[in-house]
């Protein structure tokens, strides 16, 4: 019978804080490209999910600023608003997400107003 020899062999790779520091930086550029390719391909008035503190909506996409890594969208109020693009929720419509739309001014003045709490 023969024996059977395995070695394993571990490395460790040791990186200064200046290298660490590049490797961060050119992930970012290379995420920050590639959101700026897909925002450039939508063309106004695209429908963009957006993530705000109450909760993800579908609004209407107006114009990218690059300069400023922003961008403007119009509700479905018609209200104009300004958001950065981490505020942008990528992925399939539908898929795993909940999608609220903010209310028209008609609506909200056809909701009943809550009684006073005493």
């Amino acid at each position: 019978m023969s024996e059977v020899q395995t070695s394993s062999k571990q490395s460790a790779k040791l990186l200064s804080n200046v290298s660490v520091r590049n490797i961060t930086r050119s992930k970012k550029a290379s995420k920050d490209a590639k959101v700026r390719a897909d925002l450039e391909a939508l063309t106004p008035s695209s429908r963009v999910r957006i993530r705000t503190s109450s909760g993800v909506f579908e609004v209407s996409l107006v114009v990218v600023n690059t300069q400023i890594s922003t961008l403007t969208v119009l509700w479905d109020n018609g209200t104009h608003c300004e958001f950065k693009w981490g505020s942008i929720v990528w992925g399939v419509p539908g898929k795993g997400t909940m999608v609220g739309r903010k209310p028209t001014v008609e609506e909200l003045a056809k909701m009943p107003v809550p009684p006073p709490v005493a």
